[in-house]
Order: structure tokens, then sequence, then C-alpha cells
């Protein structure tokens, strides 16, 4: 997982601010469950007016948080900063601009051996198999002497109905093309919205139709920041 995440935020002077003369950056993070809570810093110093000898300084300390996928190695997840701009706004206001970069790798996932179909019919005919041979068993004796007593009843033998055979043919014939050997696993991967960013241009680059992301995504438009589902076919 490597995702770029931008953040803006405008903050105001305690008083009117002509030029800032120094400017810095700073963030810290801590992870708690599945999601990353932070403060990005901002400090410096600025002058007042044009012909100003001395400067005031600033600090601001602004909060941001991630939700991390549920299959992240929250042991591997980095945070930094991957641009930062600023800009005056009037005579008081400063509006920040951070693009910042969560890494973290994802946990290996156990697949299910896929069973073809051939395995399975095999597999069927066994358990048939057996299931005829204990119907077939004649009863254990459990009792001798209550045997000895009704020996003149003579026993006879148990019968296997050819319709029984054939309904639990029918039934794993019903089994087996119950079971599409077309079937494939699916993974997803979360996009974040960025910005000037649409569902037609995600779909094109991940190269999926617009419509197997709309129908995975109950989206009537999108904002920088929403997260989208996007699948990918593991055959």
């Amino acid at each position: 997982m490597d995702i770029k995440i931008p953040f803006e935020s405008i903050v105001k002077f305690k008083a009117t601010c002509f030029e800032i003369t120094k400017m810095s950056l700073e963030h810290e993070y801590t992870i708690n469950d599945e999601t990353v809570l932070g403060n990005f810093i901002v400090s410096g110093e600025y002058k007042t007016h044009e012909i100003s000898v001395n400067k005031d300084t600033f600090n601001y300390t602004l909060p941001f948080q991630v939700e991390l996928n549920n299959n992240i190695d929250l042991n591997t997840v980095e945070l930094d900063i991957d641009d930062f701009t600023y800009e005056l706004i009037g005579n008081d206001s400063l509006k920040i601009n951070i693009v910042y970069n969560v890494r973290g790798e994802l946990m290996e996932t156990t697949e299910f051996e896929r069973v073809d179909d051939l395995d399975l019919d095999e597999e069927l005919e066994h358990l048939d198999e057996i299931v005829l041979e204990e119907e077939i068993e004649e009863p254990v004796k459990e009792n001798e002497e209550e045997v000895k007593e009704t020996n003149e009843v003579e026993e006879e033998p148990l019968v296997v109905d050819e319709d029984v055979r054939n309904i639990d043919q029918n039934t794993q014939a019903d089994i087996i093309n119950s079971i599409s050997s077309e079937e494939s696993y699916v993974t997803y991967h979360i996009h974040i919205v960025k910005e000037n960013e649409t569902l037609e241009s995600i779909s094109a680059l991940y190269k999926i139709n617009l419509s197997v992301l709309t129908e995975y995504n109950d989206l009537t438009e999108i904002n920088i920041g929403d997260k989208v589902l996007i699948p990918f076919d593991n055959e």
C-alpha cells in the first residue's frame, strides 16, 4: 500500500502579516487500532510591516486522521511529507497545502484451494460407495439369546431401490453443476480520491469498466479524500 493524501487548512495570524520570513513543517503520528492519528506542526516568523525590524512568531498544530485497510500490517505503516506549499490570504490569514504519503505492507491472505470438477466427482462417488456399504451391512447382533429365540424368522436381505440410486446420482450432478469451473477470487484495493479525479479517471487508471466500479461503490459523486473500492480478479 502506498497512497498520497492531500491536506488543506487556513489559519489566522494574531496580527497583520506583511511578509513571512521563516517557515517550517514537522509532523507526528501514532497508530491506534486501524487508524493513524497525527498532527502537522507549522511554525515560523513574520513581519507585521514592511519597515518593521521586529518579527513575530507563530506556531499552529493541525490534526489529521487516516483510516487504514484492515489487511494492513500495522507494524510496517510509515508516514512522510511529499509536498508542502503555503500562501498569504489577505493580510491576516495563511493557506497551507500538504500532500503526505502513507505506506504499509499488506498481510498475507490465505486462499482456499480450488477443487476441480473431476476430483469432486471422484470424491462423491467414493462417499456414495461407503454409504451403500453401510446400508447393506447386516445388523449387529446385540443379544445372541434373543436371536436364538427368533431363529425361525429368516432374515431378508436389504435391497436398495434403483430409484434411490438415481436420486443420489441426480443429487451429485446438481452439486457438480452448481460449482462453476470459471469461479475466480477477488481482492480489493482502496483508492483515496485526489483533486480533479472523477469516477471515469479512476476506472481508466485501474483499467476497469465504470460499471464495475459503480457496482462495488455506492457513489453518486466523489470528493477529495473519499475512499473508492477497486476490485481485482485473481485467476
